[in-house]
């Protein structure tokens, strides 16, 4: 399921790159095929008094969009999203140069899914905070070196959340990766729910001078704490 839920991000995404004006759509038409059952593939807002009030949700949660600023559609184009009925949303908001294959110059990515799955060990360390638990089992696997791993809390119920934190390198380009898996537990502790935020910040070496004034705006701390809105706004639903 995870390996599925991978492959049609990354699906939505290159879609979403390589022909944006295609597929995207003003957020009043998205509203009115979700509305319908007939979730869109791609939507954009249309400026941040439509942005802001916005709530992403499906039957596994409620979340608001990240904090926006009305220079976000001035000076990079304004956010864009990808929907997929019940299972994610993606949210961009990049710089792409006029004529440039790279369209990856300037990015911020934001990624939200949902799952459920059985409570075994490693969530009733997550539950009680065990951080020595997790990076134990992650070092155990070969999964910890290179990564800054902690157990906070956000949303509204104040779930108990794991973050991981990497540098992910591709090719020449450094991208810094945040994960904040949030979990809410049923009543007899038999299963979760786990909703995935996952933020991705995205700079190329070398930027041309008429970006690097606009890198210093768009930075990787700047998304961090454009995404606490969202993080401190997460409800994760009922049902299991």
């Amino acid at each position: 399921m995870k390996k599925n839920i991978v492959v049609m991000i990354l699906i939505s995404i290159t879609l979403l790159g390589c022909s944006g004006n295609t597929i995207a759509q003003d957020l009043e038409q998205a509203q009115v095929q979700m509305a319908g059952n007939k979730p869109a593939k791609g939507f954009k807002f249309t400026s941040l008094e439509a942005m802001q009030p916005y709530i992403l949700e499906n039957k596994h949660l409620s979340i608001a969009t990240p904090k926006g600023y009305k220079k976000d559609w001035s000076k990079m184009g304004g956010w864009f999203g990808v929907r997929n009925n019940d299972r994610y949303y993606v949210l961009n908001l990049k710089q792409t140069p006029a004529g440039s294959r790279d369209r990856n110059w300037l990015r911020y990515h934001i990624a939200i899914t949902s799952s459920i799955s059985k409570y075994t060990e490693r969530e009733r360390a997550i539950e009680k905070g065990n951080i020595q638990y997790i990076k134990n089992s992650m070092k155990q696997y070969g999964k910890l070196k290179g990564k800054k791993v902690t157990i906070n809390n956000y949303g509204k119920e104040n779930y108990s959340c794991l973050v991981i934190e990497k540098i992910k390198p591709y090719m020449k380009i450094k991208k810094k990766v945040k994960i904040y898996s949030c979990y809410k537990f049923n009543p007899s502790h038999t299963k979760y729910k786990k909703v995935t935020t996952t933020l991705t910040y995205t700079k190329v070496p070398n930027l041309p001078t008429k970006y690097k004034s606009l890198a210093k705006e768009y930075t990787y701390q700047d998304l961090q704490k454009r995404a606490k809105r969202t993080l401190d706004s997460l409800y994760i639903k009922d049902g299991w």
